[in-house]
């Protein structure tokens, strides 16, 4: 990433947003103190500080007993590589950033960092040494590229530890510090809050794209090269979150800033330490890409959240616990899922083995079924075709119109309310056809140039029979609201 020197002007820019920034966060404090002073500080009868600036450096306080904690454990990572121009063989360093924890009572200590930071770097081309100048001695590399979590083990026992936060208990707006060497300058401390939770589905640069595991903290703490792998901090001065990557826009370091919770890495590093691999739980189901309001009214679901089955693999975990295509999975263990992402991370993070309570969306209603999870073979499939997947679809839909189409069954017509009704139930659409600008999945086709249809035969035989035609109109029943409603679309082929 460049580095460029910003004009005079752009300094007194930002030297005039911080003045005003630094005038609401006295405000703020003077609301909020009683909340967050320490006990001995609001003992009855003690008056607050009355002068605006003491109430600043009690924040300046926290900031710096929160630093104090940490900074003894932060590793300096650096990484002797090359790389190749031409025909010049070129070495570079890289620096990042780790912490020293302790994962369990008996396990040693180990540096907990990213896994780009580890990637392709040999064991003897680390560098590692703390704040002070101390060097630890790696002996072995273990990381995981689809959380991006990396661990070193050392040598060294009698090293400072940073306490664990619990990530599950952060909350939006909280205070942070991001600590690290940005750009190489070892030990800076950056501050910000917590911008939102929950964060996934991110392409962040290279080593964003095969992240399976993501599941950020969003802050504005300034995050710049260097900090990857270092500790995200909260104001008790506990590690709650490790610095992996910033999406910016100017190529200069100033972005949104991502970082994973510790609850996530500690997971994944356990599993490294134990059992040199991660080994991960999974069901045995696709995911549809994405719940939307109108497979949610369709499906007479209440609200947007939840994570959409698209099918089911025979001989898994989820055609054990009878899943079905198209039912809705809202919590696990009675905790809610956001949507599929958030449940492939709760599944895949679960222990192998484990009997889940799933809360699922079924018929205009919940019901409650049991899954005991398997182990995730990451170089296989999930077995034989699923259940959707096997049956016929009407191929003369799917190639004029793009409309992946089968038969509406009995499943569909519970699903749909739909009791009595004979067509085909749209599952999918190809984006960049005109059919997808007026039809949705979920939609069912009952009549092709006003001919009624109830199988993937009838309509490939009208379709193919009236193929001359330049367009093609079909009858629609679109399921939802207190009456199904039907309409007609007329379509060029």
């Amino acid at each position: 990433m460049n580095v460029r020197t910003k004009k005079p002007e752009s300094f007194h820019v930002v030297a005039r947003c911080c003045s005003v920034a630094g005038i609401a966060l006295v405000a703020v404090l003077w609301v909020a103190l009683p909340s967050v002073l320490p006990a001995q500080e609001q003992t009855v009868g003690r008056k607050l500080p009355e002068r605006p600036i003491e109430l600043a450096r009690l924040l300046s306080r926290a900031f710096q007993e929160a630093s104090s904690r940490v900074l003894p454990a932060v590793v300096v990572i650096r990484a002797r590589r090359q790389t190749r121009v031409g025909d010049t063989t070129l070495a570079y360093a890289d620096v990042g950033s780790g912490v020293v924890v302790k994962l369990a009572a008996d396990l040693p200590p180990v540096v907990l960092t990213n896994s780009h930071v580890l990637d392709g770097v040999a064991l003897d081309r680390l560098e590692l040494t703390l704040l002070d100048g101390t060097v630890l001695h790696a002996t072995q590399l273990l990381f995981d590229r689809r959380s991006d979590v990396g661990l070193i083990k050392i040598r060294e026992t009698a090293v400072p530890v940073a306490p664990l936060g619990n990530s599950d208990q952060v909350r939006v707006g909280e205070w942070v510090l991001a600590i690290g060497s940005p750009f190489g300058l070892e030990g800076t401390v950056t501050h910000g809050i917590i911008s939102a939770r929950g964060r996934r589905s991110l392409q962040l640069g290279g080593h964003g794209f095969a992240v399976l595991n993501q599941d950020y903290f969003q802050t504005d703490a300034p995050i710049h090269p260097g900090n990857s792998g270092g500790p995200l901090v909260n104001l008790d001065g506990e590690v709650i979150a490790i610095n992996a990557a910033i999406a910016s826009t100017t190529n200069r370091g100033m972005g949104v800033g991502f970082a994973i919770p510790i609850n996530l890495a500690k997971f994944i590093a356990v599993e490294l330490v134990r059992h040199g691999r991660v080994r991960r739980a999974y069901l045995g189901i696709s995911l549809e890409p994405a719940l939307n309001v109108a497979i949610a009214q369709k499906l007479g679901l209440p609200k947007v959240r939840g994570a959409l089955v698209g099918d089911v693999f025979p001989s898994t975990p989820a055609a054990a616990a009878k899943l079905e295509p198209f039912d809705v999975i809202l919590a696990i263990d009675g905790t809610p899922v956001e949507d599929g992402d958030d449940l492939r991370n709760k599944i895949s993070l679960s222990p192998v083995g484990k009997t889940v309570e799933l809360t699922v969306w079924r018929d205009r209603r919940q019901i409650k079924l049991r899954a005991r999870l398997a182990e995730r073979d990451e170089g296989g499939s999930p077995g034989a075709e699923p259940v959707l997947a096997a049956r016929p679809i009407s191929g003369e839909l799917l190639r004029q119109l793009g409309i992946r189409a089968v038969a509406l069954d009995d499943m569909f017509r519970r699903k749909l309310a739909l009791p009595d009704q004979a067509g085909l139930v749209v599952l999918r659409l190809s984006p960049h056809h005109p059919a997808a600008l007026s039809i949705e999945p979920l939609d069912v086709i009952v009549a092709i140039d006003g001919r009624p249809i109830a199988s993937t035969t009838d309509a490939d035989r009208l379709l193919s029979a009236s193929a001359q035609s330049g367009s093609v109109t079909l009858t629609l029943i679109r399921p939802g609201g207190d009456k199904p409603v039907r309409r007609t679309v007329t379509l060029e082929r």
